[in-house]
């Protein structure tokens, strides 16, 4: 009697299975055509990003292949100072300031002029 029950309540929480499974309605998704902006930097090398961070006044800072970049009032710039190459990444300290690891060693951005720490000759990475 008590395998009639089982196999009555299973047979009637399979019915109600399907018949919720039924009810479900999938709505196919259109497609939709992504658009991309162009790179906003010049060079394959510079659109390369390594790492990004944001100084206290929204500066956006960038290490790319082909060195540090920041982005303020619309317009991307080069850092005075800093090396050519490979910046691997970059950071804001809660100071605001600015430091870059490169491939040549560390950088230290004040007033807008990179400084290399002397005693940090290799490279740098995150």
């Amino acid at each position: 009697m008590n395998l009639y029950i089982t196999g009555v309540s299973l047979l009637l929480s399979c019915l109600t299975l399907c018949a919720i499974a039924d009810a479900v309605v999938v709505e196919d998704v259109p497609f939709v055509q992504e658009f991309h902006e162009a790179y906003p930097l010049p060079t394959p090398a510079e659109n390369d990003v390594q790492g990004v961070a944001v100084d206290k006044s929204g500066r956006v800072w960038v290490a790319t292949r082909a060195g540090i970049r920041f982005f303020e009032n619309g317009t991307w710039a080069g850092v005075a100072g800093a090396g050519a190459g490979i910046a691997f990444d970059v950071l804001c300290d809660s100071r605001g300031e600015v430091w870059i690891g490169a491939w040549d060693g560390l950088y230290h951005v004040a007033n807008g002029v990179a400084r290399k720490i002397a005693e940090i000759n290799g490279p740098i990475s995150a």
